[in-house]
């Protein structure tokens, strides 16, 4: 478990237990006031007496920092414990109290997770055929007997803990799953786009122009590099070329479609698939970029900038059926754009079979 992971646990788990033993102490409270002023017999008393001074000594430990899962079982046991001595002393199988049974389990499996819940239930399970089959000897030590309101108070107050325990248990359900949506978009985000410049990655960019090249239709690939970018850096910084990647990646995407997929491939090296679209159309849209790239200087850091692009254009019509064939189609953009850049730069240029041939 990674640090991060850890110290989350630990601290929602030190939040479970203290607000788990602060209600724990106040029930436990309650109970005791209840059975001294109400006349009850002692040992009821004493019984409760027990869990409100388990309670406060495990309330001391979880506000001194202690969150170890123990002291998650000592609450639990607390409500057991003052449960099933009121159920001993008023009937066993025949009181009310035993209705509280079915809550233990519950309130042991959100505060001691999902093994605690399977002990818990088991020991209620195991608590259930012990008053059953020894239901004349507790109904033999039984000081006060089960009354109809007794039981209606104890179904009601069981019903509420249950309601109030799902209500909880799908509320942080609820949020795991709304963090588990969180983190699957930031991964998929991850893998999907340039944390540089917030465009496509050059994995994606494949996948994606698999897809779209897999449809008979007539379109374009772009391919442009800025002119001079190693001089950028040397003598401003890489700081400010990640500045002007970052500037030309806003800029470009500004003057492209919505179905136009744009990528960075490495560097400052980008590509561009201009879907349903002729050669002709596809010179207009480099020449537009071309343009918008170097007749407005790049503001960096209080300096005007002159940039301009070099782009190399090859047109794909059909269907593209392999990761070669594409890859086939890229680099005859590639040698477009080199020619651009051998022709004096800031230009755009066609794909030709004249061109060097390919290896």
């Amino acid at each position: 478990m990674s640090d991060k992971k850890t110290f989350e646990y630990d601290t929602l788990l030190a939040i479970n237990v203290r607000w788990g033993t602060f209600i724990a102490v106040v029930f436990s409270l309650l109970f005791v006031l209840i059975y001294t002023w109400g006349g009850y017999p002692h040992i009821m008393v004493i019984v409760n007496g027990v869990s409100l001074v388990l309670n406060l000594l495990v309330m001391a430990l979880a506000f001194r920092g202690c969150t170890h899962r123990f002291l998650a079982h000592v609450i639990t046991f607390t409500v057991y414990n003052s449960m099933m001595g009121a159920a001993v002393f008023s009937g066993g199988i025949a009181s009310s109290s035993i209705v509280w049974l079915l809550v233990v389990p519950l309130v042991a499996t959100l505060i001691t997770g999902r093994r605690g819940g399977i002990l818990w239930g088991a020991i209620s399970v195991l608590t259930g055929i012990f008053f059953y089959l020894w239901a004349p000897i507790l109904d033999a030590v039984a000081l006060i007997p089960a009354t109809n309101l007794d039981r209606a108070v104890d179904l009601l107050a069981a019903l509420l803990t249950v309601i109030v325990a799902v209500w909880i248990s799908e509320t942080i359900r609820y949020k795991v799953l709304s963090q588990l949506e969180t983190a699957r978009a930031q991964l998929q985000h991850l893998a999907t786009i340039d944390p540089l410049t917030q465009v496509y990655n050059r994995r994606y960019f494949s996948e994606r122009a698999a897809r779209v090249l897999s449809v008979p239709q007539e379109s374009a690939l772009l391919t442009f590099d800025i002119d001079y970018f190693k001089t950028v850096n040397d003598r401003y910084g890489h700081d400010v070329g990640d500045q002007v990647l970052q500037i030309l990646s806003r800029r470009v995407l500004h003057n492209l479609r919505d179905g136009d997929i744009l990528a960075r491939f490495g560097g400052e090296e980008f590509v561009i698939l201009l879907p349903n679209t002729s050669a002709d159309v596809a010179f207009q849209v480099a020449e537009r970029l071309r343009r918008a790239i170097a007749h407005q200087p790049f503001m960096v850091d209080e300096a005007q900038l002159r940039v301009t692009i070099s782009i190399g254009i090859t047109s794909c019509a059909g269907v593209i059926q392999n990761p070669q064939a594409l890859g086939r189609v890229l680099q005859e953009a590639d040698r477009a754009m080199y020619r651009a850049k051998q022709k004096g730069r800031n230009r755009v240029e066609f794909f030709s079979q004249v061109d060097e041939p390919l290896v």
